[in-house]
């Protein structure tokens, strides 16, 4: 299939850009370790698939209202 193909197919069946869907699993997956487990915000960062630190708080702010400590709070 041609990447042009895929992309057009992708954002009709799912509703958003195979990129944003993408970043929005990230998150996803971060906010589950972040509730569920002991992991610590730098290593939820390298788990989810951020290659740095600030990179994944920046698109963590740009997503949730609250921090990624914050979150680890209502433990």
């Amino acid at each position: 299939m041609h990447p042009k193909t895929f992309k057009r197919k992708f954002k009709n069946y799912i509703g958003a850009t195979f990129y944003d869907y993408h970043i929005k699993q990230r998150l996803l997956k971060g906010l589950y370790l972040l509730f569920f487990t002991q992991y610590t915000v730098s290593q939820i960062t390298y788990i989810s698939g951020y290659e740095n630190y600030s990179a994944f708080i920046i698109t963590f702010n740009k997503d949730q209202e609250l921090n990624p400590s914050d979150y680890q709070l209502f433990k």
